[in-house]
Protein backbone atom coordinates (compact mmCIF):
# COMPACT_ATOMS: atom_id res chain seq x y z
CA UNK A 1 0.00 0.00 0.00
CA UNK A 2 1.42 3.36 -1.02
CA UNK A 3 2.58 5.57 1.78
CA UNK A 4 0.86 8.97 2.06
CA UNK A 5 3.43 11.80 1.79
CA UNK A 6 4.04 13.83 4.92
CA UNK A 7 2.84 17.02 3.23
CA UNK A 8 -0.45 15.31 2.37
CA UNK A 9 -0.82 14.15 5.95
CA UNK A 10 -0.34 17.74 7.10
CA UNK A 11 -3.04 18.91 4.67
CA UNK A 12 -5.44 16.27 5.99
CA UNK A 13 -4.70 17.31 9.56
CA UNK A 14 -5.25 21.01 8.77
CA UNK A 15 -8.56 20.35 7.01
CA UNK A 16 -9.72 18.23 9.94
CA UNK A 17 -8.87 20.99 12.41
CA UNK A 18 -10.89 23.49 10.38
CA UNK A 19 -13.82 21.07 10.20
CA UNK A 20 -13.67 20.47 13.96
CA UNK A 21 -13.78 24.20 14.65
CA UNK A 22 -17.06 24.47 12.73
CA UNK A 23 -18.68 21.31 14.13
CA UNK A 24 -21.89 21.99 16.04
CA UNK A 25 -22.28 18.73 17.95
CA UNK A 26 -20.41 15.64 19.07
CA UNK A 27 -21.77 13.40 16.33
CA UNK A 28 -20.36 15.75 13.70
CA UNK A 29 -16.98 15.84 15.44
CA UNK A 30 -16.79 12.05 15.54
CA UNK A 31 -17.91 11.76 11.91
CA UNK A 32 -15.14 14.16 10.81
CA UNK A 33 -12.58 12.18 12.82
CA UNK A 34 -13.56 8.84 11.27
CA UNK A 35 -13.65 10.30 7.75
CA UNK A 36 -10.15 11.72 8.14
CA UNK A 37 -8.76 8.38 9.35
CA UNK A 38 -10.42 6.17 6.74
CA UNK A 39 -11.19 8.23 3.62
CA UNK A 40 -8.22 10.59 3.86
CA UNK A 41 -5.45 8.62 5.57
CA UNK A 42 -6.66 5.39 3.93
CA UNK A 43 -6.85 3.20 7.04
CA UNK A 44 -9.11 0.19 6.55
CA UNK A 45 -11.40 0.81 9.51
CA UNK A 46 -11.76 3.13 12.50
CA UNK A 47 -14.00 3.08 15.56
CA UNK A 48 -14.48 5.78 18.18
CA UNK A 49 -16.27 5.69 21.52
CA UNK A 50 -16.75 8.22 24.31
CA UNK A 51 -17.00 7.84 28.05
CA UNK A 52 -20.55 8.04 29.35
CA UNK A 53 -20.05 9.70 32.74
CA UNK A 54 -23.47 8.65 34.02
CA UNK A 55 -23.09 4.98 33.09
CA UNK A 56 -19.34 5.03 33.84
CA UNK A 57 -18.77 3.16 30.61
CA UNK A 58 -17.61 3.43 27.01
CA UNK A 59 -20.71 4.17 24.96
CA UNK A 60 -21.90 4.66 22.24
CA UNK A 61 -19.65 3.24 19.51
CA UNK A 62 -19.36 4.80 16.06
CA UNK A 63 -17.45 3.25 13.17
CA UNK A 64 -16.51 3.75 9.53
CA UNK A 65 -14.70 1.67 6.95
CA UNK A 66 -12.58 2.85 4.04
CA UNK A 67 -15.26 1.88 1.54
CA UNK A 68 -18.14 3.59 3.41
CA UNK A 69 -19.64 6.97 2.59
CA UNK A 70 -20.51 7.81 6.19
CA UNK A 71 -20.08 6.79 9.80
CA UNK A 72 -22.59 4.51 11.49
CA UNK A 73 -23.52 3.71 15.07
CA UNK A 74 -22.43 0.22 16.05
CA UNK A 75 -24.81 -2.05 17.95
CA UNK A 76 -22.54 -2.70 20.88
CA UNK A 77 -23.45 -2.61 24.59
CA UNK A 78 -21.72 -0.17 26.94
CA UNK A 79 -18.34 -1.34 28.20
CA UNK A 80 -18.11 -0.72 31.93
CA UNK A 81 -14.98 1.10 33.04
CA UNK A 82 -15.08 -1.01 36.19
CA UNK A 83 -14.15 -4.06 34.10
CA UNK A 84 -10.46 -3.94 34.89
CA UNK A 85 -9.70 -7.12 32.89
CA UNK A 86 -10.80 -5.66 29.54
CA UNK A 87 -7.84 -4.46 27.45
CA UNK A 88 -9.74 -1.38 26.20
CA UNK A 89 -10.51 -0.31 29.76
CA UNK A 90 -6.84 -0.83 30.61
CA UNK A 91 -5.91 1.35 27.63
CA UNK A 92 -8.20 4.13 28.82
CA UNK A 93 -6.72 4.07 32.31
CA UNK A 94 -3.13 3.93 31.07
CA UNK A 95 -3.52 6.96 28.85
CA UNK A 96 -0.97 5.44 26.45
CA UNK A 97 -1.43 4.43 22.81
CA UNK A 98 -0.95 0.70 22.32
CA UNK A 99 -1.37 -2.06 19.76
CA UNK A 100 -3.86 -4.80 20.54
CA UNK A 101 -5.40 -7.85 18.95
CA UNK A 102 -9.11 -7.03 18.74
CA UNK A 103 -10.06 -9.89 16.46
CA UNK A 104 -12.67 -11.24 18.85
CA UNK A 105 -14.23 -7.87 19.65
CA UNK A 106 -14.11 -6.05 16.30
CA UNK A 107 -12.34 -8.32 13.81
CA UNK A 108 -9.32 -6.01 13.85
CA UNK A 109 -5.71 -7.17 14.15
CA UNK A 110 -3.49 -5.36 14.61
CA UNK A 111 -5.41 -2.43 16.09
CA UNK A 112 -3.96 0.82 17.29
CA UNK A 113 -5.81 1.98 20.41
CA UNK A 114 -5.50 5.69 21.22
CA UNK A 115 -6.95 6.99 24.50
CA UNK A 116 -8.38 10.50 24.10
CA UNK A 117 -7.84 12.85 27.03
CA UNK A 118 -9.02 16.39 27.80
CA UNK A 119 -6.26 17.53 30.12
CA UNK A 120 -6.08 14.80 32.75
CA UNK A 121 -9.62 13.60 32.11
CA UNK A 122 -10.21 10.59 29.82
CA UNK A 123 -13.05 11.20 27.37
CA UNK A 124 -12.88 8.27 24.93
CA UNK A 125 -10.99 5.88 22.66
CA UNK A 126 -10.05 5.79 18.99
CA UNK A 127 -9.47 2.30 17.50
CA UNK A 128 -7.78 2.06 14.09
CA UNK A 129 -7.22 -1.01 11.91
CA UNK A 130 -3.50 -0.97 11.05
CA UNK A 131 -3.72 -3.61 8.30
CA UNK A 132 -1.36 -2.43 5.56
CA UNK A 133 0.07 0.30 7.79
CA UNK A 134 1.83 -1.82 10.38
CA UNK A 135 5.23 -0.21 9.82
CA UNK A 136 4.15 3.34 8.87
CA UNK A 137 5.54 5.21 11.87
CA UNK A 138 4.78 8.68 10.49
CA UNK A 139 1.14 7.84 9.73
CA UNK A 140 0.71 6.37 13.20
CA UNK A 141 2.18 9.58 14.61
CA UNK A 142 -0.38 11.53 12.58
CA UNK A 143 -3.12 9.37 14.10
CA UNK A 144 -1.92 10.34 17.56
CA UNK A 145 -1.98 14.03 16.63
CA UNK A 146 -5.46 13.71 15.14
CA UNK A 147 -6.83 11.96 18.23
CA UNK A 148 -5.29 14.59 20.52
CA UNK A 149 -6.79 17.51 18.59
CA UNK A 150 -10.17 15.80 18.43
CA UNK A 151 -10.03 15.16 22.17
CA UNK A 152 -9.48 18.88 22.76
CA UNK A 153 -12.52 19.73 20.60
CA UNK A 154 -14.70 17.17 22.37
CA UNK A 155 -13.50 18.25 25.80
CA UNK A 156 -14.23 21.91 25.10
CA UNK A 157 -17.65 21.05 23.64
CA UNK A 158 -18.57 18.92 26.66
CA UNK A 159 -17.37 21.65 29.02
CA UNK A 160 -19.51 24.26 27.26
CA UNK A 161 -22.48 21.91 27.35
CA UNK A 162 -22.01 21.22 31.05
CA UNK A 163 -21.72 24.93 31.87
CA UNK A 164 -24.80 25.72 29.78
CA UNK A 165 -26.68 22.99 31.60
CA UNK A 166 -25.56 24.33 34.98
CA UNK A 167 -26.58 27.83 33.94
CA UNK A 168 -29.97 26.54 32.80
CA UNK A 169 -30.43 24.84 36.17
CA UNK A 170 -29.63 28.10 37.97
CA UNK A 171 -32.07 29.98 35.73
CA UNK A 172 -34.74 27.38 36.43
CA UNK A 173 -34.14 27.65 40.16
CA UNK A 174 -34.51 31.43 39.95
CA UNK A 175 -37.73 31.06 37.93
CA UNK A 176 -39.14 28.58 40.43
CA UNK A 177 -38.17 30.88 43.29
CA UNK A 178 -40.12 33.70 41.64
CA UNK A 179 -43.14 31.51 40.92
CA UNK A 180 -43.15 30.06 44.42
CA UNK A 181 -42.96 33.54 45.89
CA UNK A 182 -45.65 34.87 43.56
CA UNK A 183 -48.08 32.05 44.34
CA UNK A 184 -47.38 29.86 47.32
CA UNK A 185 -45.82 32.34 49.76
CA UNK A 186 -48.53 34.92 49.18
CA UNK A 187 -51.27 32.34 49.74
CA UNK A 188 -49.55 31.05 52.88
CA UNK A 189 -49.31 34.61 54.17
CA UNK A 190 -53.10 34.90 54.11
CA UNK A 191 -53.51 31.41 55.56
CA UNK A 192 -51.21 32.09 58.51
CA UNK A 193 -52.90 35.43 59.13
CA UNK A 194 -56.33 33.77 59.26
CA UNK A 195 -55.18 31.00 61.60
CA UNK A 196 -53.60 33.55 63.93
CA UNK A 197 -56.90 35.40 64.01
CA UNK A 198 -58.73 32.15 64.81
CA UNK A 199 -56.36 31.49 67.70
CA UNK A 200 -57.07 34.90 69.19
CA UNK A 201 -60.85 34.51 68.82
CA UNK A 202 -61.04 31.03 70.28
CA UNK A 203 -61.59 31.94 73.95
CA UNK A 204 -64.00 34.78 73.16
CA UNK A 205 -66.17 33.86 70.19
CA UNK A 206 -66.08 30.19 69.11
CA UNK A 207 -68.92 30.65 66.59
CA UNK A 208 -66.97 33.26 64.65
CA UNK A 209 -64.17 30.80 64.04
CA UNK A 210 -66.16 28.57 61.64
CA UNK A 211 -66.11 30.92 58.59
CA UNK A 212 -62.47 31.74 59.25
CA UNK A 213 -61.53 28.06 59.36
CA UNK A 214 -63.57 27.39 56.23
CA UNK A 215 -61.65 30.11 54.43
CA UNK A 216 -58.34 28.71 55.74
CA UNK A 217 -59.31 25.26 54.48
CA UNK A 218 -60.22 26.66 51.08
CA UNK A 219 -56.97 28.59 50.90
CA UNK A 220 -54.95 25.55 51.92
CA UNK A 221 -56.52 23.61 49.05
CA UNK A 222 -55.67 26.46 46.69
CA UNK A 223 -52.06 26.43 47.93
CA UNK A 224 -51.89 22.70 47.27
CA UNK A 225 -53.09 23.27 43.71
CA UNK A 226 -50.64 26.14 43.19
CA UNK A 227 -47.70 24.07 44.43
CA UNK A 228 -48.60 21.27 42.05
CA UNK A 229 -49.00 23.64 39.12
CA UNK A 230 -45.84 25.61 39.91
CA UNK A 231 -43.51 22.68 40.51
CA UNK A 232 -44.81 20.79 37.49
CA UNK A 233 -45.06 24.00 35.46
CA UNK A 234 -48.58 23.08 34.41
CA UNK A 235 -49.43 26.56 33.27
CA UNK A 236 -52.42 26.58 30.87
CA UNK A 237 -50.75 27.68 27.64
CA UNK A 238 -54.06 28.58 26.02
CA UNK A 239 -55.22 30.95 28.78
CA UNK A 240 -57.45 33.62 27.29
CA UNK A 241 -57.76 37.30 28.12
CA UNK A 242 -61.00 36.51 29.94
CA UNK A 243 -59.29 33.80 32.05
CA UNK A 244 -56.38 36.14 32.69
CA UNK A 245 -58.77 38.72 34.19
CA UNK A 246 -61.02 36.27 36.04
CA UNK A 247 -58.11 34.40 37.64
CA UNK A 248 -56.57 37.63 38.92
CA UNK A 249 -59.92 38.75 40.30
CA UNK A 250 -60.31 35.38 42.03
CA UNK A 251 -56.80 35.64 43.43
CA UNK A 252 -57.53 39.09 44.88
CA UNK A 253 -60.86 38.14 46.43
CA UNK A 254 -60.28 34.53 47.49
CA UNK A 255 -56.60 34.40 48.41
CA UNK A 256 -55.93 38.00 49.45
CA UNK A 257 -59.49 38.58 50.76
CA UNK A 258 -59.49 42.01 49.09
CA UNK A 259 -63.22 42.17 48.40
CA UNK A 260 -63.23 45.95 48.90
CA UNK A 261 -60.52 46.61 46.33
CA UNK A 262 -61.94 48.01 43.09
CA UNK A 263 -60.06 46.20 40.32
CA UNK A 264 -60.48 47.57 36.79
CA UNK A 265 -59.11 45.68 33.77
CA UNK A 266 -58.48 47.04 30.29
CA UNK A 267 -57.05 44.41 27.90
CA UNK A 268 -56.46 45.55 24.33
CA UNK A 269 -54.99 43.98 21.22
CA UNK A 270 -54.58 40.33 20.28
CA UNK A 271 -53.99 38.57 23.61
CA UNK A 272 -53.74 35.24 21.77
CA UNK A 273 -50.56 36.49 20.06
CA UNK A 274 -48.70 36.23 23.37
CA UNK A 275 -46.51 33.16 23.73
CA UNK A 276 -46.99 31.04 26.91
CA UNK A 277 -43.95 32.36 28.85
CA UNK A 278 -45.04 35.95 28.22
CA UNK A 279 -48.61 35.24 29.38
CA UNK A 280 -47.24 33.49 32.45
CA UNK A 281 -44.87 36.34 33.29
CA UNK A 282 -47.51 39.03 32.77
CA UNK A 283 -49.86 37.11 35.04
CA UNK A 284 -47.21 36.67 37.76
CA UNK A 285 -46.21 40.34 37.64
CA UNK A 286 -49.83 41.47 37.85
CA UNK A 287 -50.40 39.01 40.68
CA UNK A 288 -47.43 40.34 42.62
CA UNK A 289 -48.49 43.94 41.97
CA UNK A 290 -52.02 43.22 43.27
CA UNK A 291 -50.50 41.59 46.37
CA UNK A 292 -48.44 44.72 47.02
CA UNK A 293 -51.53 46.90 46.56
CA UNK A 294 -53.48 44.87 49.12
CA UNK A 295 -50.73 44.39 51.70
CA UNK A 296 -48.82 47.66 51.48
CA UNK A 297 -50.51 50.38 49.44
CA UNK A 298 -53.74 50.84 51.38
CA UNK A 299 -55.41 51.57 48.03
CA UNK A 300 -59.10 51.67 47.26
CA UNK A 301 -58.72 50.92 43.57
CA UNK A 302 -56.24 49.53 41.07
CA UNK A 303 -56.30 49.57 37.28
CA UNK A 304 -54.56 46.91 35.18
CA UNK A 305 -54.07 47.73 31.50
CA UNK A 306 -52.60 45.21 29.05
CA UNK A 307 -51.88 46.26 25.47
CA UNK A 308 -50.62 43.82 22.82
CA UNK A 309 -49.47 45.55 19.63
CA UNK A 310 -46.48 45.86 17.32
CA UNK A 311 -44.93 42.62 18.55
CA UNK A 312 -44.80 43.93 22.13
CA UNK A 313 -46.84 43.37 25.27
CA UNK A 314 -47.16 46.18 27.77
CA UNK A 315 -48.84 45.96 31.14
CA UNK A 316 -49.45 48.98 33.39
CA UNK A 317 -50.64 48.47 36.97
CA UNK A 318 -51.72 51.63 38.79
CA UNK A 319 -53.13 52.17 42.28
CA UNK A 320 -54.28 55.14 44.35
CA UNK A 321 -52.48 54.02 47.49
CA UNK A 322 -50.00 55.67 49.81
CA UNK A 323 -47.00 55.24 47.50
CA UNK A 324 -43.35 54.81 48.46
CA UNK A 325 -39.79 55.62 47.37
CA UNK A 326 -38.92 52.77 44.94
CA UNK A 327 -35.15 53.16 45.00
CA UNK A 328 -35.00 53.11 48.79
CA UNK A 329 -36.83 49.77 48.80
CA UNK A 330 -34.77 48.27 45.95
CA UNK A 331 -31.49 49.36 47.57
CA UNK A 332 -32.25 47.43 50.74
CA UNK A 333 -30.82 43.90 51.20
CA UNK A 334 -32.90 41.00 49.93
CA UNK A 335 -35.72 39.97 52.22
CA UNK A 336 -39.15 38.45 51.91
CA UNK A 337 -40.69 41.91 52.10
CA UNK A 338 -38.81 43.27 49.11
CA UNK A 339 -38.29 40.18 46.97
CA UNK A 340 -41.47 40.90 44.99
CA UNK A 341 -40.29 44.17 43.44
CA UNK A 342 -36.94 42.74 42.43
CA UNK A 343 -38.68 39.59 41.24
CA UNK A 344 -40.84 41.61 38.85
CA UNK A 345 -37.79 43.34 37.41
CA UNK A 346 -35.77 40.14 37.13
CA UNK A 347 -38.65 38.28 35.51
CA UNK A 348 -39.03 41.00 32.86
CA UNK A 349 -35.27 41.23 32.28
CA UNK A 350 -35.00 37.45 31.82
CA UNK A 351 -37.49 37.68 28.93
CA UNK A 352 -35.69 40.57 27.25
CA UNK A 353 -38.06 43.20 28.61
CA UNK A 354 -38.19 45.98 31.18
CA UNK A 355 -40.01 46.72 34.42
CA UNK A 356 -40.20 50.34 35.58
CA UNK A 357 -41.63 51.36 38.95
CA UNK A 358 -42.99 54.89 39.43
CA UNK A 359 -44.08 56.00 42.88
CA UNK A 360 -43.59 58.52 45.64
CA UNK A 361 -45.06 58.86 49.11
CA UNK A 362 -48.66 59.99 48.96
CA UNK A 363 -48.97 59.70 45.18
CA UNK A 364 -49.83 56.07 44.45
CA UNK A 365 -47.80 53.66 42.33
CA UNK A 366 -47.50 52.75 38.65
CA UNK A 367 -45.65 49.69 37.39
CA UNK A 368 -44.92 49.47 33.66
CA UNK A 369 -43.92 46.13 32.14
CA UNK A 370 -42.78 45.85 28.52
CA UNK A 371 -42.02 42.44 26.94
CA UNK A 372 -41.61 40.93 23.48
CA UNK A 373 -44.96 39.33 22.65
CA UNK A 374 -43.74 36.12 21.07
CA UNK A 375 -40.85 34.82 23.13
CA UNK A 376 -40.48 31.03 23.25
CA UNK A 377 -40.16 29.28 26.59
CA UNK A 378 -36.62 28.29 27.66
CA UNK A 379 -37.58 26.31 30.73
Amino acid sequence: MARIPESEQQRILLELLIALQHAVDLDTVLAHLLAAVTSELDFKQAIVTLIDQELISLHPWMGRSRESDSAVLLKRPPLSLENGHDPLVAAVKSGQAMRLDLSAEFGINPAMVLPMYWGAVPIGLLLVDLTGHENDVEECTTLTTISEHTAVTIGMMQTRHRRAKESAIQDERARLALDLHDTVSQSLFGLVFALQACTKMLPEDPQAIRPELEWALKTAEEVRRLIRATVSDLWPEAITAEQFESDLRAYASNVLQAAELDLVFDIRGDFSALSPPVRRSLYRVCQEAITNVVHHAGAGSSRICVDVSGGRAQAIIRDDGRGFAPQEILDQPYSDDHFGLRGMQERALALGGTCRIYSQPGAGTSIVIDLPANLQDHH
